[in-house]
């Protein structure tokens, strides 16, 4: 989208919604990852699997994950 000074304050409403969605799944991650380190993660669930995309891939970041997890939440599965 271009810049456009009519629609400023929706673009900047636009960031920041997506800056606290991803916040918001790097802090479900990461409370999942330190849950899977202590042995308390029993859960099967697509979340579980993200979480091993870095052992088959060595090159996925965090940033990665969070897209991925991001998709199947505003996906709906």
């Amino acid at each position: 989208m271009r810049f456009q000074p009519t629609t400023y304050a929706y673009q900047a409403k636009c960031r920041e919604a997506v800056r606290f969605l991803r916040e918001v799944a790097r802090g479900v991650i990461e409370k999942r990852q330190e849950e899977s380190k202590t042995g308390e993660d029993q859960h099967n669930d697509m979340l579980s699997r993200i979480l091993l995309l870095p052992q088959r891939d060595s090159r996925t970041t965090m940033e990665d994950m969070i897209d991925h997890f991001i998709s199947f939440v505003v996906g709906g599965r």
